[in-house]
């Protein structure tokens, strides 16, 4: 795994997947670092934060340490953090209080990185042929929401 030099973007994705009432992160870590052809083979899942529902509460969950380089974004894994939130957003649309979680998430974040609002981007404005972090998912709604914490 390479050294994460600087964070210079914060890219938001979901998992394509159907967020359930059992944690789904470490099925995603496991699903990223079984060798092919099971899983992706990576050292380690390939976001640095996910977000899901366990019961009735949404929780913030750490992967990657932000000193190493994702595995999320091509192009973008060096100077970025990945944050993922769980969920099929090409399907429905994020839950309110995911919404809100993920937005208090990235505002810290930006705090802390000093990342301005309009390196907050999408997997898919980085890589083409995507619609991650969903079709549902409203990025300029999610910016202007992060802005003006």
């Amino acid at each position: 795994m390479g050294k994460l030099v600087e964070i210079r973007y914060i890219v938001i994705h979901h998992s394509a997947t159907r967020d359930g009432e059992t944690m789904s992160w470490p099925a995603i870590r496991r699903f990223h670092t079984t060798p092919p052809p099971d899983g992706r083979g990576w050292a380690d899942i390939g976001y640095h934060i996910g977000i899901e529902q366990i019961a009735q509460t949404w929780e913030v969950f750490i992967g990657r340490p932000w000193t190493v380089a994702g595995a999320h974004a091509p192009g973008r894994n060096s100077d970025s953090l990945g944050i993922c939130l769980v969920g099929d957003f090409d399907q429905t649309a994020v839950p309110a209080q995911q919404w809100a979680a993920a937005v208090r998430l990235v505002r810290w974040l930006r705090g802390r990185f000093t990342v301005p609002v309009d390196r907050v981007v999408g997997h898919r404005e980085v890589q083409k042929g995507r619609t991650c972090p969903g079709r549902y998912f409203d990025l300029a709604a999610f910016r202007d929401a992060v802005a003006k914490g």
